[in-house]
């Protein structure tokens, strides 16, 4: 059968708006891989409007286009041609579906999945926890909010217990919290497709991710299941989706349950953002009635502490913890000044001042506000093997001292990444870490000597006995040269970042 004969027969078999990009299915083949974490998902995915969030999916990973059907599309896939059935037939597929799961947060698909853990037999290793950012109803009341998140814990604490009761020394290898927008004619999107701006997400995301982040620390905390492997709102889909750094204490973090459950934790990767200023799309909290006319203190509540001691006290909680991969995203709020009022390298000041840190083969810090010398403590009392700093802002102090320590004789011994450092005190405008031009630099800039525009590097990427060679570099306002790949880099950022970009 010709090629185009296949695409146009699997296009009539699996219910997926296929487009003329999808060609390249068929120019570089399929392949089944489990690595959601890594993918990113394509538009075409977000338009799907009749089918479950987790029933069809195309995904380009490392330049591939892979495409991941599931349940009633795998027996449709099967049907298109011999090569096809082949490959979704082979034993490494049929166990990714038993190993890996899907799960939006509510009371039917809950229900349903634990009755497909009971039948499974302990094979499941990933479960994803997808919170559902619905259009808000005008006649939803609060009340009734709080009995269908108190529904939500009780039934996934009823699955975790059944996954525990299957799993070998109750433990699950790795936990993922999601959000996905679902409109009102069922079609589903990712917080980076929605129509709103750049520097602020609908409150529909903040308060789902709020609300995911409870049922699922509750829940664990109630049940009998372990976990190694956390992913809060930090993998390659959630752009645009992070927890509001004040809430993550609306779990009781000092819970002695939850403390246990987390005992075994070896890899965390969170993403956090701002607190929420803004009068007319903030979160109000249970059992509040909010005034929008009321009157606010925002340098108050810029300054109040629970802003800034909530990932240190979960990571108190992670002592066995061996990668740490934390992102950070600022907030954009036209109601208050983001770049004067609100100052989130407290952040990692608390994380610094921690009496214990763990040892750390591998961390990565992305978009984080930092001091030097507490950036400085951090790394050195983690020690990590393997150092990745991007989209850092230093608001005190140089990078001297952290470069010259991670290229020393203490510093990384793996891998070491050093990409877009910025050096901001108080209001003026921020300098960057330029480091001798390469092949392959994700940016182009440069700096002007001699009348001369002289290309420089915004990162430095060393492997293993390379890092310890010497470095130099400058800092310095860099010119962005004007080219499409500039462009895609800041348009990334900002995706990433927020209005720290």
């Amino acid at each position: 059968m010709a090629g185009a004969a296949r695409f146009s027969l699997l296009s009539s078999l699996i219910p997926i708006p296929l487009d003329p990009s999808c060609s390249l299915i068929w120019k570089r083949g399929i392949s089944m891989l489990p690595r959601a974490g890594n993918a990113v998902y394509s538009s075409m995915q977000c338009q799907q409007r009749d089918q479950p969030f987790s029933t069809a999916r195309t995904t380009s990973l490392n330049g591939s286009w892979h495409i991941w059907p599931w349940s009633p599309d795998v027996c449709r896939l099967r049907l298109a041609c011999k090569a096809l059935s082949a490959k979704a037939s082979q034993g490494y597929f049929r166990q990714h579906f038993r190993r890996s799961q899907d799960v939006d947060l509510t009371s039917e698909a809950l229900q349903a999945f634990t009755k497909r853990v009971e039948a499974r037999c302990g094979q499941l290793r990933n479960l994803n926890l997808i919170g559902i950012a619905p259009k808000p109803r005008p006649g939803d009341e609060r009340g009734e909010a709080r009995a269908r998140r108190q529904n939500h814990i009780s039934y996934l604490t009823q699955a975790f217990d059944t996954i525990a009761e299957r799993q070998e020394n109750h433990r699950l290898e790795s936990l993922t919290l999601r959000v996905v927008i679902v409109h009102l004619d069922g079609a589903r999107q990712l917080p980076a497709f929605n129509k709103c701006t750049r520097w602020y997400i609908c409150r529909r995301v903040w308060v789902s991710a709020v609300d995911t982040w409870q049922v699922a620390l509750q829940a664990l905390a109630a049940s009998k299941l372990r976990i190694e492997k956390l992913t809060v709102f930090n993998d390659g889909s959630m752009e645009l989706c992070s927890l509001p750094c004040n809430m993550l204490i609306t779990v009781d973090l000092e819970d002695s349950r939850l403390v246990e459950s987390l005992a075994n934790l070896k890899s965390l990767s969170l993403s956090v953002c701002d607190r929420i200023f803004d009068p007319n799309r903030d979160i109000v909290e249970p059992g509040q009635k909010y005034e929008p006319s009321s009157p606010r203190d925002f340098e108050a509540e810029a300054e109040d502490e629970t802003n800034f001691t909530g990932v240190a006290k979960f990571i108190k909680l992670c002592s066995k913890l061996e990668e740490l991969h934390f992102h950070y995203c600022r907030v954009f709020n036209p109601a208050f000044n983001v770049h004067t009022g609100f100052h989130p390298a407290g952040i990692l000041q608390r994380m610094a001042e921690l009496e214990s840190l763990p040892k750390l083969t591998k961390c990565t810090m992305r978009g984080i506000f930092a001091t030097e010398t507490d950036l400085l403590a951090f790394i050195k009392r983690t020690d990590a093997s393997d150092l990745t700093l991007e989209h850092i802002i230093l608001v005190k102090g140089t990078f001297r001292a952290i470069i010259d320590h991670c290229v020393g004789d203490h510093g990384p011994r793996q891998a070491l990444l050093l990409d877009f450092l910025h050096e901001r005190e108080g209001n003026e405008p921020g300098t960057m870490v330029l480091f001798p031009w390469y092949k392959g630099r994700r940016a182009e800039v440069a700096i002007p000597v001699d009348r001369i525009d002289v290309a420089k590097a915004e990162s430095l990427k060393r492997q293993k006995d390379d890092i310890k060679q010497p470095v130099s570099f400058l800092v310095a306002h860099p010119w962005f040269i004007a080219s499409p790949t500039n462009m895609i880099y800041k348009a990334r950022d900002r995706l990433e970042y927020g209005a720290n970009s």
